[in-house]
């Protein structure tokens, strides 16, 4: 467990336990345990012919446990579900801040903008010469690196043999029926999440996963849909 300090007006601050992702793994793996005991039992009663109201009773024990494990279940995954949330809307409120605090802001706004394209405000403008400053400082004067500027454009012939022509390509897929377009790469990621979330998940699975969430970027268009359909993925919205 992990312990987390919650303090009250007018009383000493006292330790909470706060159950962790492993707790709860461990807590829903013991139940379906006991669902599989208590189903193991129900068999054994059958095969010995025992009393009706024997097997009666172990049925309804049965029952009782799979209902629990399944509250317990849906439970653990909409905490999940409520922490991505958060997640989510702690990065929208802090990129809204920043903005509005002009840190920076996106390049031609008044135009539409381009994706990619940011100013820096006067906020932004002294972070980043303080790390351009602190950058300096260690691998210029302590490391005795030298320093260079380069131009900020790269020509294609560049990037073509950087293999970033070839497949650094953001692959689309759209909605059968809507047509509107989503990035492939954003979906799966987003439904990948979801998955992983679910504490029940298989060790293997899980690693399955995540291996292909970490190789996401780099897939190929036959491996993108490859993952689209072991996942089953859908329009968000429509589902179709």
């Amino acid at each position: 467990s992990r312990t987390c300090f919650i303090a009250r007006a007018g009383s000493p601050v006292r330790p909470k336990l706060v159950p962790t992702m492993a707790d709860n793994a461990s807590k829903l793996q013991a139940m379906q345990d006991a669902v599989t005991d208590a189903g193991n039992d129900v068999r054994a009663l059958k095969a010995e012919k025992a009393e009706k109201t024997a097997v009666d009773g172990a049925i309804a024990k049965l029952k009782q446990l799979k209902i629990d494990l399944d509250v317990e279940v849906k439970a653990a995954m909409a905490a999940g579900d409520e922490a991505l949330q958060a997640k989510e809307n702690f990065r929208t409120k802090m990129a809204g801040a920043l903005e509005q605090r002009l840190f920076y802001m996106p390049s031609f706004k008044i135009y539409g903008g381009v994706a990619g394209f940011y100013d820096y405000g006067p906020p932004g403008c002294a972070v980043k010469s303080n790390l351009q400053a602190y950058w300096r400082q260690h691998f210029v004067l302590n490391e005795q690196m030298l320093e260079v500027e380069c131009p900020a454009v790269t020509p294609e012939v560049v990037l073509a043999a950087s293999g970033h022509v070839e497949r650094f390509t953001d692959l689309m897929v759209n909605d059968v029926v809507t047509k509107e377009c989503y990035r492939a790469d954003h979906l799966v990621e987003e439904n990948l999440a979801a998955i992983l979330a679910d504490p029940m998940l298989s060790p293997e699975k899980r690693l399955h996963l995540e291996d292909m969430r970490a190789r996401l970027e780099e897939f190929t268009p036959e491996q993108m849909g490859a993952a689209i359909v072991e996942l089953g993925l859908k329009a968000p919205g429509t589902k179709n």
